[in-house]
């Protein structure tokens, strides 16, 4: 029906988002850290002050790629469910811990590093 519909073209979006903001977080960062690694210090310096916002971009499009991978598994879950409640188990475990996942490593990042 038109439910299962929306919930499948929220899905492939959601899982499209999340490939591709991850990749780019992965390719923005290699790209950045090389173009820093072949500066002087003084240079690298002065690259990150002119362009500070560029250094939160990779990581940026990193958690929010995280948030729409877990959101397709969610949804994929709810697509397969088909009113069945024991079949969302599996998907919400999985979210579940991939959210932990994502939590513990944004805390050891922020905090601990």
């Amino acid at each position: 029906g038109a439910q299962v519909d929306a919930l499948a073209i929220s899905q492939a979006l959601s899982m499209f988002l999340s490939v591709h903001l991850c990749t780019f977080g992965a390719i923005s960062s290699t790209i950045l850290y090389m173009r820093l690694n072949n500066l002087d210090d003084d240079a690298a310096k002065a690259f990150i002050r002119k362009w500070p916002r560029m250094f939160s971009l990779p990581w940026d499009a990193l958690v929010v790629g995280c948030f729409c991978y877990l959101c397709s598994i969610v949804l994929l879950g709810l697509i397969n469910a088909g009113g069945s409640s024991a079949q969302l188990f599996w998907p919400i475990c999985f979210c579940a811990a991939g959210g932990m996942c994502v939590s513990g490593l944004l805390y050891y990042l922020a905090v601990v590093k």
